[in-house]
């Protein structure tokens, strides 16, 4: 089975879903498209008008990084359609030095309470 240049793979209807804008150039870089394309097969934005997820949001992103997941949250950043490019840099420095103020911190709390069973120790050891 040989497909015509023109004619859209098995499985893939040739017309855009119903509702759906006639569009012949991408919005974000202009790149020729297919109507039944779903990314751009040039820059790979999205061209469907379907809702964002919650968790790519900047907002959660950050509150995700603070509170639980901390560089974990780093493809969300990346795969936010939100971000543009220096954001996205800015964001990944941002949780970079947030991860390693939170490493150090948790180091001296650690060699604190180290320190201070130690002491204990010592005095029980005393007795």
């Amino acid at each position: 089975m040989t497909l015509s240049p023109s004619e859209p793979p098995r499985g893939f209807s040739a017309s855009p879903p119903a509702g759906a804008p006639q569009v012949t150039r991408c919005p974000a870089c202009g790149g020729g498209i297919d109507p039944y394309d779903r990314f751009c097969r040039h820059c790979g934005r999205r061209l469907a008008d379907t809702a964002m997820r919650w968790y790519y949001h900047p907002l959660w992103i950050i509150i995700l990084t603070v509170t639980v997941a901390g560089p974990f949250t780093l493809p969300l950043v990346w795969r936010s359609p939100k971000l543009d490019r220096r954001a996205r840099w800015l964001m990944t420095a941002g949780i970079v030095l947030f991860t390693l103020f939170f490493l150090f911190y948790t180091w001296r709390v650690v060699n604190l309470v180290l320190g201070h069973i130690s002491e204990i120790s010592g005095e029980l050891d005393k007795m």
